[in-house]
């Protein structure tokens, strides 16, 4: 539990004994020691809830980057690599999918492979294709930047006979 959350289960226990001490100033003592008592384990349950869903939140953060781990220590493992891939982050190919990439490409022996967007997938496409022996992976990306630098990628891990990266500017449509 946070340092805010405790400061509001202090304020709300606070709230429900003056609620029990007004009930007991209307009806009787007892009522009101009942009514404060009944608040305050209700307001004690919420906590445990809240702190629940915190924790459980967590943990299944801690899975999915334990997933995230098994996944990138596999490719290292299936394909060989022979530099680092460069970090995931919320706009490249976590390590499931391009682990599943390889995986696809390894049942299915695809001869052309192409996809939009470059990055790892194409350097784990390009590995994937040379463990086969054939295949190219046809990359399209709309930035001259990224194109570059994953054209820098295959060069650096030795797979850029396996890929070629084309710069596909988007435009807008009438």
């Amino acid at each position: 539990m946070t340092r805010t959350d405790g400061l509001v289960v202090f304020a709300l226990a606070l709230a429900l004994l003056i609620a029990g001490g007004l009930t007991g100033s209307f009806l009787s003592p007892d009522a009101g020691v009942l009514v404060a008592v009944a608040l305050a384990a209700a307001a004690l349950l919420a906590a445990q809830l809240a702190s629940h869903r915190v924790l459980k939140a967590r943990q299944l953060r801690q899975e999915d980057q334990s997933r995230g781990i098994e996944a990138l220590v596999g490719l290292y493992a299936t394909l060989g690599l022979r530099a680092p891939l460069p970090a995931t982050d919320a706009w490249s190919a976590q390590p499931d999918l391009l682990n599943l990439i390889a995986e696809t490409i390894a049942e299915r022996r695809p001869r052309l492979v192409v996809e939009c967007g470059s990055g790892s997938s194409t350097v784990v496409s390009s590995y994937a294709l040379e463990r086969i022996g054939e295949g190219r992976v046809v990359s399209l990306d709309h930035e001259a930047a990224y194109a570059e630098r994953t054209r820098g990628l295959l060069r650096q891990h030795g797979v850029e006979s396996f890929a070629e990266v084309r710069h596909a500017p988007l435009t807008p449509t009438p």
